[in-house]
């Protein structure tokens, strides 16, 4: 009865190390068809990879919140200097030629054009070195 066990043993034994070995040829066969996108490697690079990118778009912009904040000041005070420019040829148009097409005499005409030219000065300064009209840094 014991050869008998020791034998059930022995066999039981022996199959458990052909089912470890089978285990370890089929686990060893199925990594070396296995694609590369299903790679343990690939996915640990990806989402490293994923990570920095996360990090970096939400620091970048950090970085820039000054500029971003500035922005439509800018565009608008460069708007207005365009406007404040054809103003200032305009009224300088009108007060050499005097032909009366502002319908203004000269005292008006210089005072508008010392204001359009204050504006100006103005407008100019707040772009381009910030300060004022809503603009922090130019």
């Amino acid at each position: 009865d014991d050869d008998a066990r020791t034998a059930a043993a022995r066999q039981s034994a022996l199959q458990s190390a052909r089912a470890l070995e089978m285990a370890d040829v089929l686990k060893e066969q199925v990594l070396l068809h296995q694609k590369w996108f299903t790679r343990k490697q690939v996915y640990i690079a990806v989402l490293a990879i994923l990570l920095g990118l996360s990090i970096f778009t939400f620091q970048y912009p950090s970085r820039k919140v000054n500029e971003l904040v500035n922005i439509s000041a800018a565009f608008n005070l460069a708007g207005r200097r365009r406007y404040l420019v054809r103003s200032c040829a305009f009224l300088s148009r009108e007060l050499i030629l005097d032909d009366g097409a502002t319908r203004m005499n000269k005292p008006e005409i210089v005072s508008a054009l010392q204001y359009f030219l204050d504006e100006l000065i103005e407008s100019d300064n707040a772009v381009r070195l910030g300060g004022s009209r809503g603009v922090t840094t130019g």
